[in-house]
């Protein structure tokens, strides 16, 4: 998983180079993320962004944390954490002076280990489509807030559903 993590972030750092020239921004996001499966609590989730912007169109790539799927009925016990790493596409359309909404394809490189009673029992890692949409508000030049919906598809068989709250540093 981790070599799978250093392709994502080499071929990252390639893509964005036609981006020099345009917008860059660094920002942050706190949520909750539920799991398309019975048997599961919500996770908090944060998540750590940054890309570049030429237009309407850019390059987003973040760090994800699912900080733990309790299994339900068993008070914390049992739980999964997860994390990953994604890379997208990502569209703007204005609203107006400050309001934007956007959308994103991509690809979530994720890991998630199986825990009871403090124990790991198990691990898994891949691959899955992620894509996303939401709102974005310019507060002043340089920030920028974010409410945003993602879906991350087939995440250890399961599908995974994300809504965060976030703000970004433009430069």
């Amino acid at each position: 998983m981790k070599f799978q993590k250093r392709i994502l972030l080499v071929s990252l750092l390639v893509t964005l180079s036609p981006f020099a020239a345009a917008e860059g921004y660094i920002g942050g996001a706190f949520g909750s993320t539920d799991v398309d499966e019975p048997g599961y609590d919500n996770s908090d989730t944060y998540k750590i962004y940054g890309g570049y912007r030429a237009g309407n169109l850019g390059l987003e790539g973040a760090y994800i944390n699912f900080d733990g799927f309790d299994v339900q009925g068993t008070g914390g016990a049992q739980y999964v954490d997860g994390d990953g790493l994604e890379i997208s596409l990502i569209g703007f359309l204005p609203l107006g002076e400050s309001v934007e909404l956007f959308g994103k394809l991509g690809m979530l490189a994720w890991s998630l280990d199986a825990n009871s009673y403090g124990y790991n029992f198990g691990s898994d890692d891949g691959n899955s489509f992620a894509y996303g949409a939401g709102l974005q508000f310019k507060a002043t030049q340089q920030v920028s807030l974010r409410l945003e919906y993602q879906g991350f598809q087939d995440v250890s068989g399961s599908d995974l559903n994300a809504l965060t709250f976030g703000a970004a540093y433009h430069f």
